[in-house]
């Protein structure tokens, strides 16, 4: 018999969505889910000049649910072969329902290859944190002033 986790999303099905390959013609739906996502602890690509110059270093893709982009995630690897998760956003709307765990699986799926998979976050993103230690990930390193914004961030790293 299966265990059940008292108040654990027992009624909640299970997450799925879809990640669609953006091209340069999702831009302003990326740049308006972005702005959706900004905070202090998540920095949004500012500008199409900005979200060009992401789009050219990897694969960016759209999170859709049904007909709704729920959020963006996106990678780029790096000259060691390492792969840097540039961004992983969900709309407020829709964040903690384990969409954005299932895209992540997702994207660690398509990278499995990269010896080294790393990214940036907020040292008070606890969610985030949460739910990257939950696939292997590890805090490496705290940078001050990450994007020059007077906020730090946190190295986590998955190594295989």
């Amino acid at each position: 018999s299966r265990m059940r986790l008292e108040g654990k999303g027992e009624q909640m099905p299970q997450a799925t969505v879809e990640l669609h390959r953006m091209t340069r013609g999702d831009i302003d739906d990326y740049l308006v889910l972005e702005k959706r996502a900004e905070s202090r602890t998540y920095t949004a690509a500012q500008d199409r000049d900005e979200a060009e110059e992401e789009f050219s270093q990897g694969p960016m893709y759209l999170i859709r649910q049904g007909d709704k982009i729920i959020g963006t995630i996106s990678y780029s690897v790096k000259e060691d072969g390492s792969v840097y998760l540039n961004g992983l956003a969900i709309d407020p709307e829709f964040q903690g329902s384990g969409l954005g765990r299932v895209a992540l699986g997702q994207i660690l799926e398509e990278v499995k290859s990269a010896p080294r998979v790393w990214l940036v976050t907020h040292p008070e993103n606890d969610r985030a944190i949460t739910l990257y230690e939950s696939f292997g990930f590890t805090i490496t390193d705290r940078v001050e002033n990450y994007h020059g914004d007077g906020e730090p961030r946190l190295v986590l790293a998955l190594t295989r």
